[in-house]
């Protein structure tokens, strides 16, 4: 279930996010943790949060910095 009540045209960047109750900064969900069911709580704002998904760990595979 995803929960996003301010989410709006004007609301359209994530502010925050919550997996199954635990903050969740990582800019990628994965398979295998959906498929177990979850929670996901989103609150939404009208502008980034620049400070979130800044940490190499929160990088999808596709944007890692392996072999750069």
């Amino acid at each position: 279930m995803i929960n996003a009540p301010e989410n709006s045209l004007e609301n359209r960047y994530i502010k925050s996010m919550r997996f199954n109750r635990a903050p969740y900064t990582r800019n990628f969900l994965k398979h295998d943790e959906l498929m177990k069911g979850a929670v996901i709580d989103v609150k939404m704002s009208d502008r980034p949060n620049k400070k979130r998904e800044i940490e190499t760990e929160d990088f999808s595979y596709s944007f890692s910095t392996e072999g750069k």
